[in-house]
C-alpha cells in the first residue's frame, strides 16, 4: 500500500507560519479551531496576512528589521535551532542576515515571507501556496504589490499618444517657420545674435500657441 506523505500542519491550518494560537483576535480565522497549538484560518491568504503583520509589528513595536533578529524572536532557541533558522531564511530569501530591512516594503517582506514560509513547511509547500495567495496577503496586510507603471497598457497609450501628439506640435511648427527661416538667415546675416534671438522667440511662440490651441479640445 503505498504511503501518501500528507501536506504539512501549516499547510493543512492554512498557517504557514506556524502562529500559535494566542487571545489575538487575528481576522479570517477559521470558525473551527480544533488544533491545541496553532491557529487555522480560512484561507491560505489570510495565514499570510498574520505572518505579514506579525513581522510588520515586530518592526514598528521592538525595532526588529533584520532576519537575524526575526529569527531570534520567531524561533527562540528555547524551542528552535535559531541558528539554522536564520541561515535558511537567509538564503531562501537571498538576503543577509543583518540586512537593515523594511517590513512596510513589500520588496523586503515579500522575500522573507517565502522564507519562513519554505523552513515552517518544507519545500513541498510550493504545491499548496501559490504567489498569488502571498501577494493577496500581502495586500491585506497593507504591503500590496506595486507593479511599475511603464508596463500598464494604459501608461503604454498614453506614452504613444502623448510622443504622437508632441511630433504632430513639431511637424506642424516646422511648417509654419519654413517660409520665416529665410528672413531670420538674412537677418542673421547682418546681426548674428538678433538673429539668434529672434529665431528662438518664434519657435517659442508656436510652440505656446499649438500646445494653447490643443488645449481647447
Amino acid at each position: 500500500m503505498t504511503n501518501i506523505k500528507q501536506p504539512s500542519l501549516g499547510i493543512r491550518n492554512n498557517n504557514p507560519g506556524n502562529i500559535k494560537r494566542s487571545n489575538d483576535p487575528w481576522q479570517g480565522l477559521a470558525y473551527v479551531q480544533d488544533d491545541p497549538k496553532f491557529f487555522k484560518f480560512k484561507t491560505m491568504a489570510y495565514g499570510i496576512r498574520a505572518l505579514a503583520r506579525v513581522l510588520i509589528t515586530y518592526q514598528d513595536k521592538y525595532n526588529i528589521r533584520t532576519i537575524k533578529e526575526v529569527a531570534q524572536r520567531y524561533a527562540p532557541t528555547t524551542e528552535n535551532d535559531t541558528v539554522n533558522y536564520c541561515m535558511v531564511v537567509s538564503e531562501v530569501a537571498k538576503t543577509h542576515e543583518n540586512k537593515i530591512l523594511d517590513f512596510h516594503s513589500y520588496k523586503d517582506l515579500e522575500p522573507i515571507i517565502r522564507g519562513i514560509i519554505f523552513i515552517e513547511n518544507g519545500g513541498a509547500n510550493k504545491k499548496y501556496i501559490t504567489q498569488d495567495d502571498i501577494d493577496e496577503g500581502l495586500r491585506m496586510a497593507g504591503v500590496p504589490r506595486v507593479k511599475p507603471l511603464v508596463k500598464s497598457r494604459t501608461m503604454q497609450a498614453a506614452t504613444v499618444a502623448a510622443t504622437g501628439g508632441a511630433m504632430q506640435v513639431v511637424a506642424e511648427m516646422a511648417n509654419t517657420l519654413s517660409p520665416a527661416v529665410s528672413l531670420f538667415e538674412r537677418v542673421a546675416g547682418y546681426f548674428p545674435y538678433l538673429g539668434a534671438v529672434l529665431l528662438l522667440a518664434g519657435i517659442g511662440y508656436i510652440i505656446y500657441s499649438k500646445i494653447k490651441e490643443r488645449k481647447r479640445y
